[in-house]
């Protein structure tokens, strides 16, 4: 079984497909694929495949006109894909995985429970009624709605950091590195968990005193 998780334009939505390979896309003429996602005009009739092979999921592009884009890349060939990535056609953005996947859990003994990780959201329901809203606020409001989801996916701890940093950078306008640092309890100190790019952290030697 497939879940699929979309954003359109701040609004979410989720299906679960029971079955292990199929086609998303829009309804046009006699095409119907097995996921249609007619609201969003810039997807093809039969615009992507996803499938599962070996535990693990496949997406690849079905020749549409506007492509298929794998974090902010556009593919070639089939590509394996997990809840951390981000998937984009048309002007869609999907969370592709199995169903029930559960939020992410610390492997015991990696030190990872003397860490305090919070993640809070708000989000004004009136947003969704505005009108004027210029293209860029909008993407990342749809990159904003997307997190929970795609934090609840990830299980790897060092990857949800990775994820976390790469997203803060990309709803910032212009910015194009950073680093994330935690606090150990234990040892009062500040650690690098992830950074772009990853060989040379841009980190404030002032902001580690502190």
């Amino acid at each position: 079984m497939i879940n699929v998780i979309t954003v359109f334009q701040g609004r979410q939505s989720q299906s679960e497909l029971d079955a292990d390979d199929v086609v998303i896309g829009r309804s046009i003429g006699d095409s119907k694929p097995d996921l249609a996602l007619d609201f969003d005009e810039q997807i093809a009739s039969r615009h992507l495949r996803v499938w599962l092979r070996d535990g693990a999921t496949w997406v690849d592009d079905l020749g549409s006109p506007g492509g298929v884009l794998v974090n902010g890349l556009k593919i070639e060939q089939p590509q394996v894909v997990t809840g951390a990535d981000q998937v984009v056609i048309g002007e869609t953005n999907l969370t592709l995985g199995t169903a029930g996947q559960s939020a992410p859990t610390a492997a015991p003994g990696d030190g990872s429970n003397n860490t305090e990780f919070l993640i809070k959201g708000e989000v004004d329901a009136g947003m969704a009624s505005m009108k004027g809203i210029r293209k860029t606020s909008e993407r990342q409001l749809d990159l904003l709605f997307e997190l929970p989801l795609q934090f609840a996916a990830e299980r790897d701890l060092s990857k949800l950091f990775k994820l976390v940093l790469n997203k803060v950078i990309e709803i910032t306008p212009g910015a194009k590195r950073g680093a994330l640092l935690v606090v150990d309890r234990v040892r009062g100190k500040l650690g690098v968990r992830a950074s772009i790019p990853e060989d040379k952290p841009h980190i404030s030697r002032t902001l580690i005193k502190r």
